[in-house]
């Protein structure tokens, strides 16, 4: 369970793992423990874990990406590139 919580922490944080994140980790894997492992749990301790709350965005490079969109009330108009 360790090694799964490592590699989707991995993913939802967009970083690989360091050392001051193994505490989260295994706090995790122990809150769990306590609920059977089941997945939904997994997910909802990763989501709420300082770890990804904290997790910086991306930077986006202007040259790279655009994005346009009309004001019309939904977004089916909005187009991203």
């Amino acid at each position: 369970m360790q090694t799964l919580t490592l590699k989707l922490m991995t993913y939802a944080l967009g970083r690989p793992v360091e050392y001051p994140d193994m505490p989260t980790i295994r706090g995790i894997v122990h809150d769990i423990a306590n609920d059977n492992y089941r997945f939904n749990s997994l997910i909802t301790d990763i989501v709420t874990s300082d770890a990804f709350l904290k997790t910086a965005p991306a930077p986006v490079d202007p040259k790279n990406a655009t994005v346009t969109a009309a004001v019309t009330g939904s977004l089916e108009s909005l187009e991203v590139r």
